[in-house]
């Protein structure tokens, strides 16, 4: 008798586990279903343990962190790139101007994670956009000058997605219809 009740407990519990993970999961799905890119944001949000305990705000904040981290890759990406040998100064200059602007970036996503804790989504909103509009100066700048980097392209390409994501979650924490 005892060994039936406790596999009766172990069945009960097996099947309560898979029905909050299958809630845990489609929460994600919803949620990334509210951005543009979804697979991303899927791919993000289920490589991170702590996705699956999080609501709606504590999925917004693995992303931003997601957002912070790649921010410091490519500024570290950019640091590497300034201490090659060159003698163009058009380059260089460039290269430094760049790395100013993502340092600007990371401190606006640093401002967003606070204002994400306090729940103020529409300063998160702000703050995102403009680590963005950083990004796409700098890429501009590279854009009029004759500097190619693929991995850095990429690494630029991958980060405007993040953030894109982070203000699709955060629209719809807002109440603002995203699409």
């Amino acid at each position: 008798m005892k060994h039936v009740c406790l596999l009766c407990f172990v069945i009960i519990l097996a099947v309560f586990s898979n029905e909050s993970f299958s809630q845990d999961t489609d929460l994600i799905t919803k949620t990334c279903d509210k951005t543009l890119h979804k697979e991303l944001c899927n791919s993000i949000l289920r490589l991170n343990a702590e996705s699956a305990h999080a609501d709606v705000h504590g999925l917004a904040k693995i992303v931003l962190q997601t957002v912070k981290s790649n921010a410091w890759k490519i500024r570290e990406h950019i640091m590497a790139l300034t201490n090659w040998p060159s003698d163009n100064t058009l380059i260089k200059m460039c290269l430094k101007e760049f790395q100013g602007n993502m340092a600007n970036a990371i401190h606006e996503i640093e401002e967003s994670m606070k204002a994400m804790d306090d729940r103020r989504y529409n300063d998160v909103k702000s703050w995102v956009s403009a680590a963005m509009t950083n990004l796409d100066t700098c890429g501009d700048g590279f854009d009029a000058k004759p500097v190619y980097d693929r991995a850095l392209t990429d690494l630029m390409e991958v980060y405007t997605k993040v953030c894109s994501i982070e203000l699709g979650i955060t629209n719809s924490l807002s109440g603002v219809i995203s699409y």
